[in-house]
């Protein structure tokens, strides 16, 4: 009851009414806990460790459920972590299609968030392994192939439930909408960005350096996708 309750206020995007909201709530908890049994369905401390960084100590990518006072934003949380502290966070859970008219099931990203007091850290990660959103959208990429999901929706900035039309709309902006179309993502027209999985391959015009750095980005991103499918995947297999 009280996870029906939490519904009655607006969740995970600020265009779902109640009956969408509850639609998303009951079909991500059937969905994953008929992969994963009840790990990460109920309220709990369950995570699972997704990836470590073999270069960076103490790094690694977590999932876990989200935090009680946030779960309006998303079910599951997928962070990268330094030594215990998170220094980026996406919110998501899986919806049925048709919430979108669209075939299903449906990764539903819906919060992308930076930590606070971490500038440092985040700069130190960013110059080794590139944008931290970057890292954590190939994670996604990892929890979808695992769970033969071929398409993450995402809201856009001012469909996010904590956007303020009235306050300052370029961080939102910036860390939504052109990080999605940065990343090939395609906006729907009702508020809405798609994301093909795999994601789609990036072309980059730049000078000879620039593109050494970037072709090591995405080596590390390859390698966090394959690393956190192959984990679910074994997750998946633990529970049948």
């Amino acid at each position: 009851m009280r996870d029906f309750r939490r519904l009655n206020n607006p969740s995970y995007s600020t265009t779902f009414n109640f009956i969408d909201r509850v639609d998303a709530f009951i079909f991500h908890n059937d969905y994953f806990s008929s992969k994963l049994g009840g790990k990460l369905v109920r309220y709990s401390n369950d995570e699972i460790k997704l990836w470590k960084s073999p270069n960076v100590e103490f790094l690694q990518i977590c999932l876990s459920r989200t935090e009680q006072l946030l779960n309006r934003e998303g079910v599951l949380c997928l962070s990268l972590q330094l030594a215990g502290r998170s220094l980026f966070i996406f919110s998501f859970l899986i919806c049925n299609g048709r919430l979108f008219n669209d075939s299903g099931p449906i990764l539903f990203l819906s919060r992308i968030q930076g930590a606070s007091g971490q500038f440092d850290s985040i700069k130190k990660i960013n110059m080794s392994m590139g944008n931290l959103s970057n890292v954590l959208l190939s994670a996604l990429e990892g929890i979808a192939l695992s769970l033969n999901i071929k398409q993450i929706i995402c809201v856009s900035a001012s469909n996010q439930i904590q956007f303020n039309s009235d306050g300052p709309k370029s961080n939102f902006h910036s860390t939504y909408d052109e990080f999605l179309i940065k990343n090939g993502a395609l906006f729907r027209g009702d508020g809405f960005f798609a994301l093909s999985v795999p994601l789609p391959a990036k072309n980059f015009n730049t000078g000879r350096s620039h593109r050494s750095r970037h072709k090591k980005h995405s080596e590390i991103r390859f390698e966090i996708s394959e690393s956190v499918r192959a984990v679910m995947q074994s997750e998946i297999q633990k529970k049948n």
